[in-house]
């Protein structure tokens, strides 16, 4: 192969190389960029090249905490600042995950470090690794025929893929965000599979990345309300902010009754259809056939009618915000009127009639417990035996203080100004859409009233101002 050389000569190449050869001939130059490279060659500090989810507070003295390939380049560098770094045992009692019971055992909720935009980064681009070894896993055995016929009752062809279908699916892998594969292994080998995993980069992950999965995937719920184990979990959730809220002070509590808020801290689907079905409620389901709900789809994007729904049902939804602002949980969607100024809907601020009540009870319980401080000072001066103080007395006066600051509901519809036709199940910044976004449910009675089709109002129970969204149908 012929080609032009620098003085403008024909220089003749060969066309093959011989790469023994020529790496032989060369082996010093690589041995001199190897060194290159494996030598400080920047300001930075041999720790400092690391990762930050790799980094630990105690490297720069501690050599035991580097990995292994820089700890030699970590002790020269140490050397010439004239201190030694210490070669101390380490303690093996750290933490890497928060733990938390649920479902009967203690499970990693989330690492301890700042991973959760990580985690997010590892799930698109990278790799996460999550222990799923609290799943059970069940064997059935018998003839194909009744198996497949049996599981048949639990499963619907309008919702999803039924036992059938992925029997005679080899290989099914969901291709897209979130898909992954199951590894499988004794539970003697976990440690080592999963200290593996992590050693060539896999990023671990707890339950909150499993939610995050869910939302960036918009999978409304991985236990949906009308189901048992749904129901369960959002009275735990329930019982958390409750508890969370009324260990604040009095002055740090947010008054709800002036934000008319009706449910802060809770779902009430029931109380929700049946303001909007005009009956009451003691059942509801939620709407999974993909065929009515893309025809609801259709229905807001305009052209077709909205179809025929059961007034007991919740159609699963999708919001996106139109400007600024993060969705919340327990965050109301509300209708809004078509014509109207989005930008201007504030919720007047309401009177609390409750209030009086709360400041009554509160000084009735004062007085109450200052006859009880005087009668055990009276049985210690005459040597008497004390009555211990009634545990009742305490129980009673939270439960009364407890329904005046959050009292039940009688309406969710009309508890503000504008009609109200759904909850925000999850609310947060979606990395996917680069914007706020929400999960939730609406009542299906209340489709109709839509007269804006997919434009609706949100407002987080917290706040005064209601947001802009566009609403669309979640089809699974």
């Amino acid at each position: 192969m012929d080609s032009t050389g620098p003085s403008g000569r024909q220089v003749s190449l060969p066309s093959a190389i011989n790469l023994s050869t020529f790496t032989a001939a060369r082996m010093k130059e690589i041995k001199a960029m190897r060194k290159a490279l494996s030598e400080n060659a920047g300001t930075k500090m041999a720790f400092q090249k690391l990762p930050k989810h790799m980094r630990r507070r105690a490297m720069s003295h501690v050599v035991k905490r580097l990995p292994r390939r820089l700890r030699e380049i970590h002790f020269n560098q140490m050397k010439k600042s004239g201190l030694p770094p210490k070669t101390s045992k380490l303690s093996r009692k750290h933490r890497r995950f928060h733990m938390v019971e649920k479902w009967g055992f203690k499970l990693p909720k989330q690492p301890c470090d700042k991973s959760f935009r990580a985690c997010y980064r590892a799930t698109t681009q990278h790799c996460l690794v999550q222990d799923l070894s609290y799943i059970r896993c069940i064997e059935i055995a018998g003839a194909y025929p009744s198996i497949i016929s049996k599981l048949a009752k639990v499963t619907d062809s309008k919702i999803g893929l039924t036992f059938s279908a992925t029997c005679f699916c080899e290989v099914y892998l969901n291709v897209g965000y979130g898909s992954g594969w199951d590894v499988i292994v004794p539970s003697v080998w976990s440690q080592a599979f999963f200290m593996s995993f992590v050693m060539w980069g896999g990023r671990v992950g707890g339950l909150r990345e499993t939610e995050s999965i869910a939302f960036e995937k918009s999978q409304c719920d991985l236990l949906y309300p009308d189901t048992t184990a749904g129901e369960q979990e959002e009275h735990v959730l329930t019982d958390t902010y409750r508890d969370t809220f009324f260990r604040l002070p009095p002055n740090k509590r947010t008054n709800f009754n002036k934000f008319a808020i009706a449910s802060p801290f809770s779902f009430n689907w029931k109380l929700l259809i049946s303001d909007w079905s005009g009956q009451h409620c003691s059942t509801f389901f939620v709407l999974r056939d993909r065929l009515v709900l893309k025809e609801i789809q259709k229905f807001l994007t305009g052209g077709v009618a909205a179809p025929l729904l059961p007034d007991n049902c919740l159609i699963p939804v999708k919001l996106l915000t139109e400007k600024k602002g993060v969705c919340s949980r327990f965050g109301l969607i509300c209708t809004i009127e078509e014509g109207t100024s989005r930008d201007e809907i504030v919720e007047p601020m309401h009177k609390d009639l409750l209030a009086q009540k709360r400041k009554a009870l509160r000084q009735e319980h004062k007085s109450l417990l200052q006859k009880l401080r005087r009668r055990r000072k009276r049985c210690r001066k005459l040597k008497k035996p004390s009555s211990p103080t009634d545990i009742d007395i305490l129980t009673t006066y939270r439960h009364k203080m407890r329904s005046l600051w959050l009292p039940e509901p009688k309406t969710i519809r009309y508890s503000c100004i504008r009609p109200v036709i759904g909850f925000i199940k999850h609310g947060a910044f979606s990395f996917t859409f680069g914007q706020s976004k929400g999960l939730g449910y609406i009542a299906g009675s209340a489709l109709t009233s839509l007269t804006a089709k997919n434009k609706v109002l949100i407002r987080n129970p917290n706040s005064q101002k209601y947001k802009a969204a566009v609403l669309d149908i979640v089809v699974e």
